[in-house]
């Protein structure tokens, strides 16, 4: 099973893991992912393409679409995340929110 880490836009939720669907190439880091949250679904953003599992495997559930093959986000950007990731409380979910919002004012606004 693949597994990635995926930062979401809701507050107090660290890095997620999502299984990777067979036939389905991993998103490296930066991509936005479509992810199932609860009952509902939430654009996320990859922040790690080798994420260890939960400590209880049933629930991980699969990511339901990748909307970027590429980097969403400039690779330092994600660079700066991943040193964020593991020194700095809430900064996994800051970014997916950021990233979030960017991503609406882009697909609603294109050039």
């Amino acid at each position: 099973m693949r597994l990635i880490g995926v930062a979401v836009p809701v507050p107090g939720l660290g890095l997620l893991t999502y299984a990777v669907p067979d036939g389905v190439a991993v998103p490296p880091k930066g991509a936005r992912v479509a992810v199932p949250l609860g009952t509902r679904r939430v654009v996320g953003v990859v922040a790690g393409t080798q994420a260890e599992p939960p400590s209880d495997p049933a629930k991980i559930r699969p990511l339901t679409d990748v909307i970027d093959t590429q980097s969403f986000l400039p690779p330092v950007v994600a660079g700066v995340i991943e040193i964020l990731r593991g020194n700095v409380p809430g900064a996994v979910t800051l970014f997916g929110m950021a990233v979030t919002i960017v991503g609406v004012a882009i697909v609603n606004h294109p050039k």
